[in-house]
């Protein structure tokens, strides 16, 4: 398949789904992109090495040290200034 194809067949994919009106289908849908979110973002992580892990410790211990992290408070209000 091509790269025009595929293209072609999104378009059609998202005219169809759009007009659907089976709510189990959608359900359905719903879960295929769940899943599929949850493979990229498992895919995405890996473990860290013990001297990443040390090395993260240290440097949140020196931001800590150094009054460089905010309160949860603080984070709050600043979230709902975005």
């Amino acid at each position: 398949m091509n790269i025009q194809e595929v293209q072609a067949d999104k378009l059609s994919l998202i005219s169809w789904v759009s007009q659907l009106q089976d709510i189990s289908l959608i359900e359905k849908l719903k879960d295929v992109q769940r899943n599929s979110m949850l493979k990229t973002y498992e895919a995405s992580l890996k473990p860290f090495s013990n001297e990443e892990l040390v090395s993260k410790a240290n440097a949140a211990n020196k931001a800590i040290k150094n009054n460089e992290v905010l309160s949860q408070e603080d984070l709050i209000k600043e979230i709902e200034n975005w």
